[in-house]
């Protein structure tokens, strides 16, 4: 099991905020991604906009506005989904369920 180390973390997750749409910590909106391949939760990559931010569930501290969340998993068909994320929001799920490749 692969993890990243908190400071690699802040930073990606830092590096994800546009400079146009800077977010107080208390704007920030928290996004829950949940990953599953055949009904099991899994350990797949997570990007938000491009950066790597870590593998498996996690909940995701984000600046109000659009992101685009990718997962990827060897030997699965990657997702990639725009969300919206609010000023303020506790949590906003995101579930992602991987398929196999041809599957």
């Amino acid at each position: 099991m692969t993890k990243i180390p908190l400071l690699a973390l802040v930073l990606a997750l830092a590096a994800c905020r546009t400079t146009s749409n800077p977010a107080a910590p208390d704007d920030l909106g928290t996004v829950h991604v949940s990953i599953y391949t055949e009904g099991d939760s899994t350990w797949a990559d997570v990007y938000v906009d491009g950066h790597f931010v870590g593998n498996g569930d996690m909940h995701l501290p984000l600046s109000p506005g659009d992101h685009v969340v990718r997962v990827e998993l060897e030997g699965f068909e990657p997702f990639e989904r725009r969300i919206h994320v609010l000023p303020n929001i506790q949590t906003q799920d995101l579930n992602v369920q991987l398929d196999e490749h041809g599957g």
